[in-house]
């Protein structure tokens, strides 16, 4: 009984590590790509032969719009989105890295717990024929 009440517990454990994991995971990879999307906005800009006033004030735009994850209240979007670039690219892989972990977690627990449980119910039913006989 004790081990199935300890399966139960590291199973809303993982629940509760899943979730904070995922939306971490989720924060770094939306985060990644709106910096990747406006730092090439901004570098296509500056490759340009003719700017238009127009599309000057939309790269400004993307200027804003950066300095705002620089500056994010989020403290992970902030520290994300100011390391160095080997940083974010190590910080996009492990948050990638993390989904198959999870699952493969998830599988391993879930059949464990089935073991423990298999196990006790084997345990309680030999039990019961030998207190028959």
């Amino acid at each position: 009984m004790k081990a199935i009440l300890a399966r139960l517990l590291t199973i809303l454990v993982l629940v509760m590590g899943t979730i904070g994991t995922v939306e971490v995971a989720n924060k770094v990879i939306v985060t990644a790509v709106n910096l990747a999307a406006h730092n090439d906005n901004i570098r296509y800009y500056n490759e340009a032969d003719r700017k238009t006033n127009e599309w000057t004030e939309q790269v400004l735009e993307e200027f804003e719009a950066r300095e705002a994850y620089y500056e994010s209240e989020d403290m992970l979007v902030r520290v994300y989105s100011t390391s160095p670039t080997v940083l974010k690219v190590l910080g996009v892989f492990l948050a990638i890295a993390l989904y198959p972990a999870l699952v493969w977690m998830w599988i391993y627990n879930l059949y464990t717990t089935y073991l423990v449980i298999k196990r006790a119910w084997q345990r309680k039913r030999r039990r019961r024929t030998h207190n028959r006989r």
